[in-house]
């Protein structure tokens, strides 16, 4: 586990997500599952380094 990088979040992930459940929630379902179809596919590849990007600049632009 590690901690949540939203700033300001004491949560931490679970499993193989990049935010707490509280977070993660948050991310449109089309955005996580391009996420795990990219971590499954080929992770640390251009794509899945892509789609660890949309999600973190989402929450950043939604998250509190």
């Amino acid at each position: 586990m590690k901690p949540c990088p939203v700033k300001h979040c004491n949560q931490f992930t679970h499993g193989d997500t990049l935010a707490c459940q509280s977070h993660w929630a948050m991310v449109p379902k089309e955005i996580r599952e391009e996420f795990h179809r990219a971590c499954r596919r080929a992770p640390g590849t251009p794509s899945h380094v892509a789609a660890v990007k949309t999600v973190e600049e989402y929450l950043s632009r939604r998250a509190c």
